[in-house]
């Protein structure tokens, strides 16, 4: 509690006149130190008390116990306050505290105390709360295996010119599932396949582009040097393979005519 209500007419209370007169001026002032020593302690709760030993109490309102246990007993014959006392412990519960507390401390305590609506509202927003934190989670994770992916495929493409960090960007945006990281792997491998060395395409073009590039699935795609080559090679082969059986038939024809030649020695003509 910040403050309680004191009244400028205090003093004219008959139970405050009566402190006065069987006190005197000290019995006032111990009445609203008591007061002040309960309600510094007390919260939006109803609680309006307080449990010290004799000697604590003494302490706090400067007297000592004999002197104590008079004032005490008289502010609890005059219902002021609830004195109770269990093995040396000496509760004081003063309830008027209750209707003269300050107004920020009665308003806290009116709006702590919440509706059922207020509870089930509490209830969804914790629950939503959580649900956000793992759909966090969920992203965060995503987020980090599609850059361990892009990391290993911009590591195996072999021409790596233009933004890396421009292809990263195109790759995360197109590579949105492990089915289309396995797409863009396939026809990057077609491409890398089918294309000369010296025409593949700079890695941050092909990462931007590669949905809109047509790859053949099994036809590779050869470079015109290379078809050339491969046209002169065939008719290199060709030429060979025809000279090779022209010597093979003339070696069978000749000898064909050993065979014959050697016939005819081994068998001479009976005529002869």
């Amino acid at each position: 509690m910040k403050w309680f209500k004191h009244h400028s007419d205090a003093s004219s209370d008959e139970f405050i006149s009566d402190l006065e007169d069987r006190f005197g001026l000290l019995g006032y002032a111990r009445w609203w130190k008591l007061l002040e020593v309960i309600a510094a302690q007390m919260d939006e709760t109803d609680k309006c008390s307080l449990e010290y030993s004799w000697k604590k109490w003494g302490k706090f309102l400067k007297t000592n116990q004999n002197i104590l246990k008079t004032f005490l007993k008289h502010c609890e014959n005059n219902s002021k306050i609830i004195l109770t006392e269990v093995e040396g412990k000496v509760k004081i519960e003063i309830p008027k505290l209750l209707e003269i507390r300050d107004n920020h401390t009665k308003n806290k305590q009116a709006t702590n105390k919440p509706l059922a609506s207020d509870l089930a509202l509490e209830v969804e927003v914790e629950v939503e709360v959580e649900v956000d934190k793992d759909k966090d989670k969920e992203v965060d994770i995503k987020h980090k295996v599609k850059d361990v992916w892009f990391d290993e495929d911009w590591a195996s493409y072999p021409r790596k010119a233009g933004s890396k960090s421009k292809a990263k960007k195109c790759y995360l945006k197109s590579v949105t599932s492990l089915e289309k990281r396995d797409e863009f792997r396939r026809k990057t491998k077609l491409y890398i396949t089918n294309t000369d060395p010296v025409y593949l395409k700079h890695g941050e073009t092909w990462f931007r582009n590669w949905e809109d590039h047509a790859v053949a699935e099994t036809v590779i795609h050869k470079s015109k040097e290379d078809q050339k080559f491969d046209d002169k090679f065939a008719g290199i082969n060709k030429f060979m393979a025809r000279a090779i059986q022209e010597e093979a038939d003339e070696q069978n024809n000749i000898c064909k005519g050993d065979r014959v030649s050697d016939s005819k020695q081994l068998n001479p003509s009976s005529k002869g």
